[in-house]
């Protein structure tokens, strides 16, 4: 199988834009993030916060501005931030990480392989392993953090070939700081971490120190990214109180040290990973295998290892922990696997290669077979599941999806049966993924009802257009993103007790509170008790819109 290159990046990017850029809009964001970053991004484009994000008019100290000046700039010609402009960032950053990681794939050296193939396979997995595939379709931080890693590298692997060929390495070199500062600008430093462990590779390993005839220009990297963040922090901190150390203290150093929200075991990642790189799991445990015992004889390989495994080690130490904080890494797993994949030598009855493949295979008709039998029981799994109740109609995209994954599983084992070459095969399980994707993505706006705030949002935008609207014990972004209005925030009486009572006595009327269960002894105030305007679920708790008229 032999691509020529501007053939092989055609149909790489053509795939990738076709299986994350459809309906990406159609779908309500969901909680916990997305609604919040379009709430933050909003309130840049329509209320001027530039300097440092604000999410319902308070300052928004957890994350820096970089994924909200994207999303705003992007919703400029809209007027306003919507669900897929909002998006749009992730998705083009995921587009451009496809993009890169293709180019990367066709220049580091793997004798006897046609860069073609291997750069196309590389793209193929990157844009159909699950986690990317799913958080490039959301309001993601973590995509574009992902992309300015794999941007930096890749800038300093073109510094590397330039001083071999004893060009100059200006420009990669700077490219590789903005790569860098717009990760910090984006969720803080922890891009270094990746970045370093391969770098440290690209540096010092002996066989790339013989190749080139200079230096990879760090100098003129660390120029560009402390002159990139120069321009960012020393505005913010004068124009905006943007204090960037007691946020670093706060939102990394403490997290990473006591842990906050996502604590953890050691072994966390581990378990998580099948899923997370599925359907490409158990091929990549033997491209893994096969890279570890080369990395001697491939500095290549080497490269990409320390990308992947430095990180995971890192990352398991530390006491929080989330799935996607590791997608920093799963593009090295993309190039290994490509790697891997368009191998000359690799043979399709190898036995590495036929059990993970029918691994894998399993693994898809074990799925088909539950959202089949799900669907087939649907009516009962909704007298069983409450909340499920809301959204009677998914029973046919379940059908739906079953079909497609068993499908793919149809094609993956008529591939391994009939003995198609490796990267023949590896194209069908990426095509017929992409296809699930896309199946996915028409199925997931049905959840709303479950997953997203707009109605309780319209709701008060409808019932509670004059007076205060307060939201007690909890907020949430969504709703005041789909109210198109500020919410004042009314601490528990666990938090701070008598803000309930304080707040109804100090606010004009009407007055609207959004409550969650369990419901609280509201206080009355007056002879008056408040009505409910309107009730129903949000995920698997009530929630209740009380109104308070006006006083006696």
């Amino acid at each position: 199988m032999t691509l020529a290159p501007r053939r092989s990046l055609l149909l790489t990017l053509v795939f990738a834009v076709l299986i994350s850029f459809p309906l990406a809009g159609a779908r309500d964001f969901w909680a916990p993030d997305e609604d919040r970053y379009a709430l933050a991004a909003q309130e840049m484009l329509l209320d001027g916060h530039w300097g440092h994000p604000h999410v319902n008019g308070q300052p928004y100290r957890d994350k820096p501005p970089g994924y909200f000046w994207s999303a705003a700039v992007l919703s400029w010609p809209a007027g306003r931030v919507t669900e897929l402009t909002a998006r749009l960032p992730s998705l083009l950053a995921g587009l451009l990480m496809v993009g890169l990681c293709w180019d990367l794939a066709r220049r580091l050296p793997h004798a006897g392989s046609d860069p073609g193939t291997r750069a196309l396979l590389t793209g193929l997995v990157l844009a159909t392993t699950f986690l990317i595939a799913w958080l490039t379709r959301r309001v993601c931080l973590d995509v574009l953090l992902t992309c300015c890693t794999v941007g930096a590298l890749w800038s300093l692997w073109v510094a590397h070939e330039r001083s071999r060929r004893a060009a100059r390495t200006l420009g990669p070199a700077m490219l590789a700081g903005v790569f860098l500062a717009v990760g910090v600008m984006t969720k803080g430093p922890v891009l270094f971490l990746p970045v370093a462990a391969a770098a440290a590779v690209l540096l010092f390993h002996p066989r790339l120190k013989e190749e080139r005839s200079g230096g990879l220009g760090l100098g003129w990297m660390a120029l560009a990214l402390v002159l990139a963040l120069a321009a960012w922090l020393v505005p913010s901190a004068l124009l905006a109180d943007y204090q960037p150390w007691s946020i670093l203290n706060e939102h990394v150093v403490e997290r990473a040290s006591s842990g906050r929200h996502h604590v953890r075991p050691p072994w966390h990642y581990l378990v998580g990973l099948p899923a997370d790189l599925a359907p490409w799991s158990p091929w990549f445990v033997v491209a893994l295998v096969a890279a570890i015992r080369q990395r001697d004889r491939s500095p290549a390989d080497l490269f990409l290892l320390s990308w992947w495994l430095v990180p995971l080690v890192v990352l398991s130490i530390i006491i929080e922990k989330r799935n996607l904080y590791l997608l920093t890494s799963y593009p090295a797993v993309a190039l290994l696997l490509g790697r891997w994949l368009a191998s000359p030598d690799r043979d399709p009855d190898a036995p590495g290669f036929r059990w993970s493949g029918w691994l894998t295979c399993a693994g898809l008709l074990l799925l088909g077979v539950v959202l089949l039998v799900a669907g087939l029981a649907w009516s009962d799994v909704v007298a069983r599941e409450d909340t499920l109740s809301l959204v009677p109609d998914l029973r046919g995209g379940v059908l739906g999806m079953s079909a497609l994954v068993l499908v793919a599983a149809g094609l993956l084992g008529r591939a391994l049966w009939q003995r198609w070459s490796v990267p023949r095969t590896a194209t069908v399980l990426a095509l017929s993924t992409g296809a699930v994707f896309l199946g996915l993505a028409a199925v997931l706006p049905k959840l709303d009802p479950l997953k997203s705030a707009r109605p309780f949002g319209a709701a008060v935008a409808e019932l509670a257009s004059e007076g205060p609207v307060g939201t007690y014990g909890r907020f949430r972004a969504g709703y005041a993103y789909y109210a198109d209005r500020k919410l004042t925030y009314v601490p528990g009486e666990s938090e701070k007790p008598g803000a309930l009572a304080a707040w109804l006595t100090e606010v004009d009327r009407p007055a609207h509170l959004l409550i969650y269960e369990p419901f609280p002894e509201v206080v009355p105030d007056g002879a008056r008790p408040p009505k409910i305007v309107k009730e129903g679920r949000v995920g698997s708790r009530e929630v209740r819109l009380l109104r308070y008229e006006n006083r006696d």
